[in-house]
């Protein structure tokens, strides 16, 4: 298993240090990079000849270290052409080393187009993958996932999704945390320390130093080079962010285009109509509302009905809508980078069993002193057991003595 480096994310009011990239797997490396291209051309060529060999396994290796000496070159195009025929080859062989080889060059293929710029196709690459592997339970295919995701969310904030590459860090964290292996808690520190940067760069300097803080105390006794890169890293961003960093106020554009019918509410009290409104404009306008379509389309947009599994995921209580217009909304904030619900949305669902729809998105999106003044849905990626908890201290109410 080979991968570039990824791009992360850097604070524009503070550049971040790069955190230390993944080791790449070598063929040959006492040879210079011209003779190893030569080699692996032989050994792919003898494939060629005999397809039915036992050459396969080497001649995709051959394969997959010529693209990676091509990148290291600078030859993106011909690194991709390289990775192209790869896939081509192998991509319906059922061999286990085969598959491995195949994955690995897929997601280098994506990280190459997203370095000559093509960042949109890069991050559906990503997205394509991910869906393919995701249920896959092997080890190997597991780091796949975890690196495919984390490439993912870093595509997302040279696209300026940086609220995306939050939550999408945040699933990659929730998913390995618990994890031994050590590629996967690599990916998991590399991850909290894109998360605090991007939470930097969105001024939520709170949630940032909390990033910091977690990963610092997670790894604390880790030898590992790359987790000790990424907590020194950590550590200095912290710091520079006590010594000079002012709070920054979040904000958010108004949205232009109102979620909800526009019909006049009669009211005796022009006051409480104002308030009504008020409400109705915050949630409606704090996140991305959803059309079952659009639900169906991010999760699997193969899908024949694609309307069908919002209705199911609706019905098994994994997510909540709201009606316009006689249809169904769902909120962008219950859905992860691959379109499937966030577990702890069901949670939170049980916990408030009984509201309407529409209170249980005024409560995601009302500020909570049990999430040190955050809304809900905005400590999803970040901290999901905490807006659990907040969610239970919401329906228990205060304390009396």
């Amino acid at each position: 298993m080979a991968y570039p480096p990824a791009r992360p994310r850097h604070n524009p009011k503070r550049k971040a240090p790069k955190v230390a990239p993944m080791a790449m797997t070598r063929y040959g490396a006492t040879r210079s990079q011209d003779e190893e291209i030569l080699a692996y051309d032989e050994l792919i060529l003898a494939f060629d000849r005999n397809p039915k060999s036992e050459l396969r396994e080497q001649a995709a290796g051959a394969l997959l270290a010529k693209a990676l000496a091509l990148s290291e070159l600078g030859l993106f195009e011909r690194a991709i052409q390289t990775y192209d025929a790869l896939i081509q080859r192998f991509e319906e062989s059922v061999d286990v080393e085969l598959q491995d080889h195949v994955v690995s060059a897929q997601i280098n293929r994506a990280a190459m187009l997203g370095r000559l710029g093509f960042e949109e196709q890069e991050l559906r690459e990503y997205i394509t993958l991910l869906r393919k592997i995701r249920d896959d339970p092997s080890p190997r295919m597991q780091v796949h996932f975890a690196a495919a995701l984390f490439n993912g969310a870093v595509a997302m904030t040279h696209l300026d999704q940086v609220e995306e590459a939050v939550a999408a860090y945040g699933s990659l964290i929730e998913r390995f945390a618990q994890s031994n292996a050590g590629p996967l808690r690599e990916r998991v520190a590399l991850a909290q320390f894109n998360q605090g940067v991007a939470l930097e760069h969105l001024g939520l300097i709170d949630q940032a130093v909390a990033a910091y803080d977690d990963l610092i105390e997670r790894f604390a006794r880790d030898s590992d080079r790359v987790i000790l890169e990424a907590t020194s890293r950590a550590l200095a961003n912290k710091r520079a962010i006590l010594e000079t960093a002012p709070p920054l106020e979040r904000t958010r554009p108004a949205t232009t285009q109102p979620l909800i019918d526009s019909t006049a509410i009669r009211r005796t009290d022009p006051i409480v109509e104002r308030l009504q409104r008020r409400s109705v404009d915050a949630v409606l306008q704090g996140t991305a509302w959803l059309s079952s379509r659009e639900v169906g389309e991010r999760a699997d947009p193969a899908a024949v009905n694609k309307h069908a599994m919002a209705s199911r995921w609706l019905k098994e209580g994994r997510v909540f809508a709201i009606e316009r217009g006689g249809k169904k909304e769902f909120p962008a904030y219950a859905f992860d980078l691959l379109g499937m619900p966030v577990p702890v949305v069901q949670e939170v669902l049980r916990t408030l069993k009984g509201y309407s729809p529409f209170r249980v998105a005024s409560w995601f999106e009302s500020k909570t002193a049990q999430l040190g003044g955050q809304r809900p849905r905005e400590a999803l990626a970040t901290d999901p057991e905490a807006v659990a908890r907040a969610a239970q201290a919401h329906v228990a109410g205060p304390l009396h003595g």
